[in-house]
């Protein structure tokens, strides 16, 4: 398994889809195991098999990434989604709430 720690986030975007596709490339070649920590979303659909999602320190959710795409289920990931995809709604964007406190540090 590689850890993968937001790999691309620096990159240039012409660079981006060149890397994203080598990494791919790699795992189905050598049969590598990705754990790939980003904040891209799209990058993280086009990668992952498996996504998991974490709120303040802890896994809320994890689901097929296609079925958690299409079907958030937990109130933090389907904020997430609105937020991150909200340029692909027709409708105004609605306001999440979430329950609980930020973790303080």
């Amino acid at each position: 398994m590689i850890i993968l720690d937001e790999p691309i986030s620096s990159l240039d975007v012409s660079i981006r889809a060149q890397v994203m596709n080598l990494l791919i490339g790699l795992q189905q070649k050598l049969g590598l195991s990705y754990l790939l920590i980003a904040h891209d979303l799209a990058v993280i659909l086009h990668m992952s098999s498996r996504v998991g999602v974490m709120y303040v320190g802890k896994m809320v959710e994890s689901a097929e990434s296609t079925e958690l795409y299409q079907h958030p289920l937990h109130p933090y990931t389907q904020a997430l989604f609105a937020a991150a995809f909200k340029h692909l709604t027709e409708s105004s964007p609605e306001t999440f709430m979430l329950p609980g406190e930020v973790a303080s540090r």
